[in-house]
């Protein structure tokens, strides 16, 4: 039967784990940054998503947070960037085989 059938159908339990993240490209001064994450595709407990944030013009980690689960979905907010040009890596706590790969994105925070 397996000749058969559709092979554009794909089985979704074979893909592996993986984080999306959503970032706003420029940020306010006065506002926080809110980064939201989600993590699909896992079949075991990755623990708790981490963030990496670095300045780009400084070139140090700036800060090492945790996101928090909020209605399915991690977020994460920092109130006290200083303008500049950041980059977020975001992984999960836990690694091991079948672990999502960190994402990486830019972000701005401008007067």
């Amino acid at each position: 039967i397996g000749k058969y059938q559709n092979p554009g159908i794909i089985d979704i339990s074979t893909r592996p784990a993986a984080i999306g993240l959503t970032v706003n490209a420029v940020y306010s001064a006065n506002e926080a940054v809110e980064l939201r994450a989600l993590l699909t595709n896992a079949t075991e407990d990755y623990g708790k998503l981490k963030a990496r944030i670095r300045s780009v013009a400084k070139v140090e980690v700036v800060a090492r947070p945790e996101f928090t689960l909020q209605n399915g979905h991690w977020v994460l907010q920092l109130d006290d960037l200083a303008e500049g040009v950041y980059q977020v890596e975001v992984r999960a706590s836990k690694g091991g085989p079948g672990a999502p790969d960190p994402v990486h994105d830019v972000f701005a925070v401008v007067k």
